[in-house]
């Protein structure tokens, strides 16, 4: 071992310089054997040791985000309980957020619902008193007077194509991502009155051409329609008629409110 010392440290005297940046030995010169003689005072280089700091806390815009929809499973981009890991959507790599100006809680733009979302000013609602009203009387003219076949086309249209980001969605198209979300989200009840649901799913099918496919055999869209498509369309009824957000009408839902009078 002492030999093998010697030689390592031979070879490292022959190929570094004692006045070049960052190098600790000599060149084989006459200095060199000097220092092998023990008459030339060795040379170390230290890395000097940084004081340590007092650590501070991350200004508020910097720190982690949690969407608050996540807690109420209602996040477009929702995160896996066991791995910490983002289940749907997990292909986007940038993602906007909002920020209530009142609880100063955050929502991806998704969540919050795009068209709710401006410049400086965004309520998510915790100061609001969940009401249906508006919605409760407009259902006595019939499900026709709260959203029109063409609203529900176009839904329909956005959230295939994406232009509108649903975790029910994503679900219905990857149901192996998380058999335990996809269970979790199926509606616990419907809000509508019995005949209400009876001829909104008959409009959903008709308008989205569903009800072609299930005539055909095809019983896995009627996942689509009660699992998906009516609670989006119950969403929408709720944003257009009460002014709610996205996030606070799936608050609402969660809430197991009736849009009909008892």
């Amino acid at each position: 071992m002492p030999l093998l010392r010697k030689w390592w440290c031979l070879l490292l005297l022959e190929n570094y310089s004692l006045d070049s940046y960052r190098k600790v030995f000599a060149h084989w010169t006459e200095e060199c054997k000097v220092f092998l003689a023990g008459h030339h005072v060795p040379v170390f280089k230290l890395k000097k040791r940084k004081a340590e700091e007092p650590a501070e806390m991350e200004p508020s815009d910097t720190t982690p985000r949690q969407c608050m929809a996540n807690s109420i499973l209602a996040c477009v981009y929702q995160i896996s309980e066991n791995t910490g890991q983002r289940l749907l959507y997990p292909e986007e790599k940038l993602v906007e957020w909002v920020q209530c100006n009142i609880c100063k809680g955050w929502l991806h733009t998704e969540c919050a619902g795009k068209p709710f979302v401006r410049a400086g000013s965004f309520n998510c609602g915790c100061t609001n008193q969940v009401s249906c009203n508006r919605t409760i009387e407009a259902l006595k003219s019939g499900t026709q007077a709260v959203i029109s076949d063409g609203e529900i086309k176009m839904l329909y249209k956005d959230l295939c194509s994406g232009r509108v980001k649903s975790g029910r969605m994503y679900l219905w198209h990857n149901p192996g991502v998380s058999l335990k979300l996809k269970q979790r989200l199926k509606p616990l009840m419907f809000h509508f009155a019995d005949a209400q649901v009876d001829e909104l799913t008959e409009r959903i099918g008709s308008c989205s051409g569903i009800n072609e496919l299930i005539m055909k055999g095809e019983f896995q869209f009627l996942d689509l329609v009660f699992d998906v498509l009516v609670p989006e369309v119950t969403i929408k009824v709720l944003e257009k008629l009460e002014g709610m957000n996205r996030y606070a009408a799936e608050k609402a839902m969660l809430q197991r409110i009736h849009l009909y009078t008892k």
